[in-house]
């Protein structure tokens, strides 16, 4: 019994030292084209707006990747005269599907957005917090080693006390990993 438990231990120690190694930080940055409706507002906010997220990458196995990353965001959008200009923060999760090898990889996410709208037709301006959520769907491209080339599709719903904002986002950027 004694030497099975040993066994289990030092089996337990190697997985976790093992698991340690495979994970990496990130750094990425996207541009975004964002098309969003907001209720008695309008339904044709128009507009761009950029990310910046700092996360982990986590190597469950031959193909499957989690991550988790740390997001902040600014947008402009306008419609009828008014602009939207929403910054917020995410934390968001993923699923990356393929082997190191593929130059490509699909990925699913999700995550929890919030932070300050400005809605503005003229001065004075309204700033209101906003919450919410987003879920997304896209494909990261091999560039090299430690760059990646991310393409793909956004769904965001922000809310404050006056309004919800649907956006459907369509984004490119580039993820730099670093040990």
């Amino acid at each position: 019994m004694k030497k099975l438990l040993a066994s289990l231990a030092i089996l337990l120690a190697f997985a976790g030292s093992a698991y340690a190694v495979k994970y990496t930080d990130y750094l990425s940055l996207k541009v975004a084209y964002a098309n969003g409706s907001a209720g008695d507002l309008g339904n044709g906010f128009n507009g761009i707006g950029a990310r910046a997220a700092i996360g982990g990458d986590y190597k469950s196995n031959a193909w499957l990747n989690y991550r988790g990353e740390f997001e902040v965001s600014y947008f402009a959008q306008r419609d009828n005269g008014i602009t939207l200009a929403p910054i917020g923060a995410s934390i968001n999760f993923y699923a990356d599907f393929g082997t190191k090898d593929w130059m490509f990889k699909p990925y699913i996410g999700a995550g929890l957005n919030g932070g300050l709208f400005t809605a503005r037709k003229s001065d004075p301006y309204d700033t209101s917090a906003a919450i919410g959520y987003n879920a997304q769907i896209g494909m990261t491209f091999n560039m090299a080693n430690d760059l990646k080339l991310d393409v793909g599709y956004r769904y965001d719903v922000l809310s404050t006390l006056d309004f919800t904002l649907h956006n459907n986002n369509i984004f490119a950027g580039v993820r730099w990993y670093f040990d």
